[in-house]
């Protein structure tokens, strides 16, 4: 736990330059705790395996656990980095409701520039595709390459149905689970 204290004084005393970044996390491999995840500048990130970086993007759950498999198989093909998507309270990341999807962006950037000294292969997953897709056409020199996969199309809106839910979650919820069987018959 010390050794991750001084890193973060280092990163934070020198503007979390490549070089106290480098320095960092050569200074982790040596620490046997590290592996499953870093908590880094008080934010949860999860690494797994060593190599060319590899970014992915969490879906709407929001939560890092639901692509934990996949990060599994990645880290096969190099270092992988996820987190919980900052509008999850246990992410450690700020959320701004004034800023909406430009918050998935910044926090985006932020896991980039601690964990990545070289471009890494941006993989969005469902919800977390747009937000890869847009960093990307934002930043495309700081990436790779970039990998989408199960993602809606940008142009995709939230049905009607399901906007009437949302303005009222405890009051639709009868409704919304007595029309389950039907969606499900429909789908």
């Amino acid at each position: 736990h010390a050794l991750y204290q001084i890193g973060v004084l280092l990163l934070e005393s020198l503007s979390m330059g490549e070089d106290a970044e480098a320095m960092f996390h050569e200074a982790l491999k040596e620490y046997p705790a590290h592996g499953p995840s870093l908590q880094l500048l008080g934010r949860r990130i999860i690494e797994r395996g060593d190599g060319r970086p590899i970014v992915v993007v969490p879906g709407i759950q929001g939560r890092y656990e639901w692509g934990l498999p996949t990060v599994d198989a990645l880290a096969s093909l190099g270092r992988v980095v996820t987190y919980s998507l900052a509008d999850e309270p246990t992410s450690g990341f700020a959320w701004s409701e004034s800023q909406g999807f430009e918050n998935y962006l910044t926090q985006l950037e932020a896991v980039v520039g601690v964990t990545c000294a070289t471009p890494p292969v941006l993989v969005g997953v469902s919800y977390g595709g747009l937000i890869a897709a847009e960093y990307a056409a934002r930043h495309p020199g700081r990436i790779s390459s970039l990998v989408i996969a199960s993602s809606p199309p940008p142009s995709w809106r939230l049905p009607e149905r399901a906007l009437r839910y949302l303005k009222a979650p405890r009051l639709m919820a009868p409704v919304f689970w007595l029309g389950a069987p039907l969606r499900a018959t429909l789908a």
